[in-house]
């Protein structure tokens, strides 16, 4: 039975927009490590100085993270007994808009960070007069433009990691503290968090593949079609739109179901996804239908992006 469920699982991942594009990135290191393209790639993105904070950044979260979780919340206990409670009210407003605004960093980064890394790669070829020439080698064009995609994205596959690490832990942080500050008639949003903590932790980790696979996409679009610094500036800009659409999403689900909590749901689905809305009170009945579409249509969006730029820059019919 388990055997049969994860056979339909992966057969309905690789068939997916997300799931297809991330499997083509993973296969490309090892059908084209040894192509001479592929490792002078490979080795100029590794040699730069990005790549260098890429896998050291990882290495001092892990670290840190772990001391931060545990002595972090006897931090306001010690404000107190130095400066008092009317410091201590200042600190706490202070620490929350810098957390917040740190926790929406993050939530953009992912997928900025996939989408000028992919667009930068490509308008590198195309403005220097070789994408001409790398359209000859025999094989799918797509192939060839996963390949150099994916020596770009590979020196930052740990950073990337560690980013959906941050974004999920801001965002479970942040609704076991509005759910604990909920009044007593809400009471029951704690046990929300319990009951749905591991299906909102797997639908996370299914968002964070579709922010990576839609920022590669967005990078492909617009290396393949815009001028460089023109691609950058929208690669870029694709992770406040991730966190746009996600605030609509949150507002909608407010407006549509009364029983939710007020419009402060907004935070823990700002950060990480709609996964979160079942932990802060929404129905249901109302959150799956939403699910259903935003999902789906990112995964239309990823497949249009994909397909349209690389058509239009390479002449397809």
């Amino acid at each position: 039975m388990l055997d049969t469920a994860q056979r339909v699982f992966f057969s309905r991942w690789e068939h997916s927009a997300t799931g297809g594009l991330i499997m083509q990135l993973n296969r490309s290191r090892m059908n084209f490590r040894q192509h001479p393209l592929y490792r002078r790639w490979s080795d100029a993105a590794y040699n730069h100085k990005f790549a260098y904070l890429a896998e050291t950044v990882p290495n001092q979260v892990a670290q840190a993270l772990p001391v931060t979780l545990i002595f972090g919340p006897f931090l306001p206990f010690l404000v107190v007994i130095i400066f008092g409670t009317s410091v201590f009210k200042a600190f706490l407003v202070a620490l929350a808009i810098f957390l917040v605004a740190f926790a929406l960093l993050i939530a953009s980064a992912d997928s900025m960070l996939a989408s000028g890394l992919t667009a930068g790669s490509l308008t590198v070829e195309r403005e220097a007069g070789r994408w001409e020439l790398l359209m000859l080698i025999p094989d799918d064009r797509m192939a060839v433009v996963i390949m150099r995609v994916a020596s770009m994205l590979m020196p930052y596959r740990p950073l990337v990691g560690t980013m959906d690490l941050l974004q999920t832990v801001f965002a479970f942080v942040a609704a076991l503290i509005l759910s604990g500050r909920a009044t007593e008639q809400d009471s029951n949003l704690l046990g929300l968090c319990m009951l749905f903590f591991l299906p909102s932790l797997f639908l996370l980790g299914w968002e964070r593949q579709q922010d990576f696979a839609l920022g590669v996409s967005l990078g492909v679009f617009t290396g393949l079609m815009k001028k460089e610094r023109l691609a950058l500036a929208i690669s870029l800009s694709s992770g406040a739109g991730i966190v746009f659409v996600r605030l609509m999403v949150a507002m909608i689900a407010v407006g549509v179901a009364p029983t939710a909590h007020g419009f402060w749901v907004a935070l823990p689905v700002c950060i990480a996804g709609p996964a979160m809305l079942p932990m802060m009170g929404t129905p249901v009945l109302v959150f799956i239908p939403i699910l259903l579409v935003y999902y789906g249509v990112r995964e239309y969006v990823i497949r249009y992006l994909l397909r349209d730029g690389l058509r239009r820059a390479t002449g397809w019919d």
